[in-house]
């Protein structure tokens, strides 16, 4: 099993109701496992994605996959 953490920036055209600002923040963790002699990677991830409280509206997601 091993453990991840990952941070990222993304910059778009224009704003959204999702966001009030072109720049976005994620971040993520998750581990990896492997199953069946390791002929298969199973995941379990947990992101958030906001403008990082830039401006408001700051509606960020959560996502589990």
């Amino acid at each position: 099993m091993q453990g991840y953490v990952g941070f990222g920036l993304a910059g778009r055209s224009e704003s959204d109701g999702l966001s009030a600002t072109r720049w976005d923040f994620a971040e993520q963790l998750g581990l990896r496992f492997h199953l069946l002699a390791n002929r298969v990677i199973g995941e379990v991830t947990m992101r958030h994605w906001s403008n990082g409280g830039i401006r408001l509206p700051n509606h960020g997601q959560d996502f589990a996959l």
